[in-house]
């Protein structure tokens, strides 16, 4: 259960809910963003009654990712409107698919979608083959700050909202960086060669699996379980608590921590929804937001440090970490034939400068050092 301040009255934080709180946690948040709420209401019990459905693809466990973003978002809704604001989580893709999930937030026939990647995105907003560029980021709270504070990271934001007409209301690493997990022993780039391999279906992501010499095969992440179990695939790629979302530790036997791409997840809010809600909602949805992004966060990290232990001793996993050489070779294999496919993919490839730029700036203000 998620914890608030029982010494501050739903009234007064309805008040000042504006710029405070979540929102001082990322500087700047979201594209298109006023800083606070339009109008303000004193008393709750003025507020209409809302009742919204918050569907995600993971399962429905609060020590996973995903659905404990949903849970922190719904606590602190209901909790701060007095039960005004009702959330109803539909977890595990029980109502739409991966893509189809953005096409109902698009539709307004979904309010809120979580546990939306990148490659989820892709197809409505091809700029999003961006973060596929092979090794672009070289820590997780590097590109956490990418995201959250650089000009890149708020304006690639609102070009989500203009573009696909959904608002991102929480952005966290999809576990961290995608790894290949396979049946059979994954210790270089070169026993990728000849396997079949579980992709998102965005460019980048394939260009780099066909770089490596394996055979890219989109599959949707409710699919994906299956697929594994039964050999349609002899892989895929994903981050460790990624891969626990899914249980696919139960049908894997080999990781690789290549690490070849950051991967990320976003909460999406229907726009046409999200623009008629009552201008005080409009503030409190915004900053749950954040708050469910936080948590998101914690979890990931959490999970980081233990997921390795518990595939090694609980489920027989090979985990492996290539060493130096081998992830120069990784990158000698990728970096150069799929930048330029990720640059025919897109719309405007002044995102990749940008980007760059943006983990420079990132680079220096986190002072990350990989020494």
């Amino acid at each position: 259960m998620v914890k608030y301040d029982t010494g501050t009255s739903r009234r007064t934080f309805i008040k000042a809910s504006g710029a405070t709180g979540a929102a001082g946690l990322f500087a700047g948040c979201l594209g298109g963003d006023d800083g606070g709420v339009q109008e303000q209401v004193e008393d709750p019990s003025e507020l209409p009654e809302e009742e919204i459905t918050w569907h995600h693809l993971g399962a429905p466990d609060q020590t996973l990712h995903n659905h404990r973003q949903a849970l922190t978002f719904k606590q602190f809704m209901e909790y701060h409107t007095d039960g005004r604001f009702t959330v109803n989580i539909a977890p595990a893709g029980q109502l739409a698919g991966d893509v189809e999930s953005v096409e109902q937030a698009q539709q307004g026939a979904i309010e809120i979608v979580g546990g939306i990647a990148e490659g989820h995105i892709a197809p409505f907003l091809p700029d999003m083959n961006v973060i596929a560029m092979p090794y672009a980021y070289p820590d997780i709270d590097v590109a956490n700050f990418v995201w959250d504070q650089t000009d890149f990271g708020r304006e690639f934001r609102a070009h989500m909202y203009e573009q696909m007409d959904v608002l991102p209301l929480g952005w966290y690493d999809n576990g961290g960086f995608r790894h290949y997990s396979a049946n059979v022993p994954l210790r270089g780039p070169e026993d990728l060669e000849g396997l079949t391999i579980r992709n998102m279906d965005i460019e980048g992501h394939l260009a780099i699996t066909r770089a490596l010499g394996a055979t890219p095969q989109p599959i949707d992440w409710t699919e994906l379980y299956e697929a594994l179990d039964t050999g349609v695939v002899d892989g895929q790629e994903n981050s460790v608590p990624t891969v626990a979302l899914g249980n696919l530790q139960e049908v894997q036997d080999y990781i690789m921590k290549d690490g070849h791409v950051f991967s990320i997840n976003f909460a999406l809010a229907s726009g046409s929804w999200f623009e008629n809600l009552h201008p005080t909602y409009q503030g409190l949805v915004r900053e749950a937001g954040l708050y469910g992004t936080a948590h998101s966060r914690m979890v990931n990290r959490l999970q980081r440090v233990q997921l390795e232990t518990v595939f090694e001793e609980e489920y027989g996993i090979e985990i492996y970490e290539p060493t130096a050489a081998q992830m120069q070779e990784f990158r000698d294999l990728t970096v150069e034939p799929v930048g330029e496919i990720i640059e025919s993919q897109m719309d405007d490839v002044s995102w990749i400068a940008r980007q760059e730029a943006a983990v420079e700036e990132a680079v220096e203000a986190v002072g990350y050092n990989p020494l």
